[in-house]
């Protein structure tokens, strides 16, 4: 079974790699970290946001450019393990495109138990 810090060497490792499979372990061990990477740069963009009486407001361009760098980096190897994860149920990365459709329908086709044993994408 995939652990948290090993579903993250493999995030990296396979940073833009396609190919393969990934177990759900290992897919939603990388969501989470994913969220834990991007939260606490956003709650301290959000907590340096500064409103006037006058409705106009400031923030901190720093925490602003640490939370896109974060989700910048993180975006590719997001979308390709979510691709294995497709491949390990037996279905194309394609698949991965419905989310922009219908998010909730690619949920639960993450949610689907592994492949027993080889299938076409490994």
């Amino acid at each position: 079974m995939v652990g948290f810090g090993e579903a993250i060497k493999r995030g990296f490792a396979g940073y833009a790699t396609f190919a393969g499979r990934a177990t759900r372990a290992e897919f939603w061990w990388w969501a989470l970290f994913s969220f834990l990477a991007g939260i606490l740069p956003y709650v301290l963009l959000l907590a340096s946001i500064d409103t006037n009486p006058d409705g106009s407001g400031t923030f901190s361009g720093l925490w602003l450019a640490v939370f896109l760098i974060i989700e910048l980096a993180l975006i590719l190897p997001g979308i390709s393990v979510a691709v294995r994860r497709l491949h390990d149920t037996n279905r194309s990365g394609w698949w991965w495109w419905i989310g922009l459709i219908c998010g909730p329908w690619l949920f639960i086709l993450w949610l689907l138990p592994s492949t027993e044993g080889q299938n076409q994408y490994g």
